[in-house]
């Protein structure tokens, strides 16, 4: 299930440079839809350390939904959320210049 990206204050305090594994994004980028999971929690078969059935899914089209997290070489990463807290963390210092 996709929820509305929270507007926790303590969210605004940081900036996740390599995005968040709380966020997901679809796996085939159908949409830059970027959501948070709620609810969800991996089973991990302990013998083949592979996540077991059912994987979470796109809330757009249905395929499968990845973390929202840069990984390397990695093209379809949403950057969005990064690129916002970035900014709020360049306003800030803005803000404290000459302090």
């Amino acid at each position: 299930m996709w929820m509305a990206i929270s507007s926790d204050p303590a969210s605004n305090l940081i900036v996740e440079c390599h995005g968040s594994i709380n966020h997901w994004q679809c796996n085939r980028r159908c949409t830059d839809q970027i959501g948070k999971m709620s609810d969800f929690m991996f089973q991990v078969n302990e013998i083949t350390s592979l996540a077991e059935y059912p994987l979470p899914k796109c809330s757009a089209c249905g395929e499968l939904a990845r973390p929202n997290v840069l990984m390397f070489g990695d093209a379809h990463w949403i950057d969005d959320r990064t690129q916002k807290q970035f900014q709020r963390y360049q306003n800030w210092q803005k803000g404290i210049a000459g302090c």
